[in-house]
């Protein structure tokens, strides 16, 4: 991940919590992450917020045990989607509402998924061998490693078995 979309994370964490009781400062942890990220990271990318003044970062930071708190400046950045900030922040918002059937993202790429998925359903019923079977599947994978189809259906082979 960037560090412009890390940082949009992180601030977008302190702004959630601006309105905290005073003196409850934000101390982020990696478990407060759905992906991995560590300490270090953590306090580097807090840092780079601090430098540029979007939070104020207190306590100890050299064992990475230091909190902190959104400034008004930060304030304004993620209310303004990161328009006038000295630093890039590239804020990524997605809202769906009353939807079924949403695809968010490359939809080309989902679709070949999907029909890779087709075909190994397809082989999987057929009345073939299981040697056959396992041939096909590995000529198939073979097929989605060739340059110009993986530039096309990207990493769509790694899930045949």
């Amino acid at each position: 991940m960037k560090d412009n979309e890390l940082r949009a994370i992180i601030l977008q964490k302190h702004y959630d919590q601006r309105k905290a009781p005073l003196g409850e400062d934000v101390f982020l942890q990696p478990s407060d992450f759905d992906f991995p990220i560590s300490h270090p990271e953590i306090f580097r990318i807090c840092s780079q917020l601090a430098e540029h003044g979007l939070i104020k970062m207190q306590g100890d930071c050299t064992g990475y045990h230091c909190w902190g708190t959104i400034t008004a400046y930060g304030i304004d950045v993620v209310e303004s989607n990161g328009a006038g900030s000295t630093l890039q922040i590239n804020f990524q918002h997605v809202e769906v509402r009353n939807s079924t059937h949403v695809q968010i993202g490359d939809q080309n790429v989902q679709t070949v998924e999907g029909s890779i998925q087709t075909i190994i359903s397809a082989l999987d019923a057929s009345m073939a061998s299981e040697a056959e079977k396992q041939h096909a599947k590995s000529l198939l994978k073979e097929f989605l490693k060739l340059p110009l189809v993986a530039s096309i259906a990207g990493d769509c082979g790694s899930s045949i078995e």
